[in-house]
């Protein structure tokens, strides 16, 4: 322990070999100089203070100084004006030093500790409150420890409410046992964690379904301290699964009942085709016999009403062949394969020639379009459009019909376009109705039928089928399928003469 006396301006008078050494400084440097010139007080003011009363002869003064630059140690020193020194009271200026190094690392150490421990705790609580997740901790008889903010919004209770139940007094009836079996399997060890999804009853009476993850968290000798569980509010994902569940259930049985009403559909189409074939050849037939036996014996008007009632038995056979035609495309489930449409447009255009040879006709076909689809459906697609071009352009000098591809709305689609006589756009959604046939049509032969079984073959395929004119200035088809993304190139035929 250091001793030092200081005169009453405070300049060091006496001091030990201890004090010396304490405060890393030569005798001879120390004495005569003043104390504040060896240490560095934290605040100057205390400082001051301390030495004030010091030196008036106050007792149980003190003061903890850090060693300051002109001493050649560092650390911290204890400078006690209220020592004994010698068995006698001690006198204004004496004071005793003493090493206090190690206890202020330790403070140091602690306040440091502390205030980590306090960041820590504010962290967690900060994390536990504002949490997106209900987060609770139960005890192992299943009372509330701490439950946030987001798990009180879920339940429906308030804190102070919620800490006094159980969580068994707010599960669903209906879930209560499974939940409680899982609690029993962890306290017993049997179960480090688990996942379910229950139902909590609100304070309200309401039901709220959530998704419980909890996990135990055990002390050093491994028995169960608490259980941490983290919830998380469904309500609206089951509510949804149940009304897809609803959903699925009327469109099942909806498909039913469609199936079987397709059926019935195509009994009848079958047995209707049969009733009305059935007349329809007797007449057939009479008009052939009529005409063989007759023939020379009937005039002229008589011959042409013969004829015209035979030619109508045609028109109908071939009503009812497009009629069970159009019908089988409800049934049929299209393939998926690679389809040259090219080439089957030429095929299409070859035979259209050669039905007419004596029509001048240009066909524009690109090279390499090739989709995803069914060959037989598709084929029977393009027979339609590129027929309906074929009969549209009949009164031009010559017909042009044009098919390729072009991107719209940044996807590709095929088109079919002629220089006909085109339509009013007032009346393009008409086109692909059953017998809906366009004002000025009657002079062209059909049904009505063509169109619509492109647009119910395209839309089987998941595509679309839509159609751009204007009177007098042609007409253009445009379909959507999937494409093979294959390049495209265009060659021009040669007109046929």
């Amino acid at each position: 322990m250091g001793y030092v006396t200081l005169d009453a301006n405070g300049t060091v008078r006496e001091a030990n070999l201890a004090a010396t050494a304490l405060l890393g400084c030569e005798r001879h440097r120390f004495i005569g100089q003043t104390l504040s010139m060896f240490i560095a007080p934290v605040s100057q003011g205390e400082y001051d203070s301390f030495l004030r009363r010091l030196l008036a002869g106050e007792s149980g003064v003190r003061f903890d100084a850090r060693l300051g630059a002109n001493t050649k140690r560092q650390g911290w020193v204890l400078l006690d004006g209220g020592a004994f020194v010698g068995g006698k009271a001690r006198q204004p200026g004496r004071l005793t030093i003493t090493d206090i190094t190690e206890r202020k690392i330790a403070e140091e150490m602690r306040v440091q500790v502390e205030e980590a421990l306090r960041e820590s705790e504010e962290r967690f609580r900060a994390t536990f409150d504002q949490a997106a997740v209900g987060i609770g901790h139960v005890a192992p008889d299943g009372s509330w420890l701490l439950v946030n903010r987001k798990y009180c919004d879920i339940v429906g209770y308030p804190e102070a409410e919620i800490r006094k139940l159980s969580f068994k007094e707010i599960t669903h009836p209906d879930d209560r046992e499974t939940s409680m079996e899982h609690f029993r399997l962890m306290m017993e060890g049997k179960l480090g964690s688990y996942s379910l999804e229950k139902r909590y009853i609100r304070k309200d009476g309401s039901i709220v379904w959530v998704t419980l993850t909890a996990s135990m968290v055990t002390d050093t000798a491994g028995k169960p301290k608490f259980v941490v569980g983290i919830i998380e509010d469904i309500t609206s994902r089951k509510r949804a699964e149940e009304e897809i569940e609803r959903l699925n259930t009327d469109l099942a049985a909806r498909a039913t009942e469609l199936e079987t009403a397709n059926h019935e559909l195509e009994a009848f189409n079958y047995t209707v085709a049969h009733d009305l074939r059935k007349p329809l050849t007797v007449i057939n037939s009479y008009c052939q016999v009529i005409k063989e036996l007759c023939g020379d014996k009937l005039d002229e008007k008589c011959l042409d009403y013969l004829r015209e009632g035979y030619e109508g038995t045609l028109r109908m056979n071939a009503l009812i062949d497009a009629l069970l035609n159009f019908s089988r495309l409800t049934h049929i489930e299209p393939r998926r394969e690679a389809v040259d449409l090219s080439t089957m447009v030429q095929e299409v255009a070859s035979e259209l020639k050669l039905a007419e040879p004596s029509r001048r006709a240009t066909f524009r076909i690109a090279e390499g379009v090739t989709v995803e689809g069914d060959a037989k459906l598709l084929r029977v697609a393009l027979d339609n459009l590129l027929g309906n071009a074929w009969k549209y352009t009949g009164a031009r000098e010559e017909a042009v019909i044009e098919f390729g591809v072009a991107d719209i709305d940044d996807k590709p689609a095929c088109f079919v376009r002629d220089n006909g006589q085109g339509f009013a756009m007032a009346d393009a959604e008409k086109l692909f109705i059953p017998f809906r046939r366009l004002p000025g049509a009657d002079e062209f032969k059909g049904f009505g039928i063509g169109l619509a079984t492109v647009e119910r073959i395209i839309r089987r395929h998941g595509g679309r089928v839509w159609a751009e004119s204007a009177p007098g200035k042609g007409a253009t088809f445009w379909f959507t399928l999937p494409p093979a993304n294959q390049p495209v190139r265009y060659f021009e035929e040669t007109p046929l003469r």
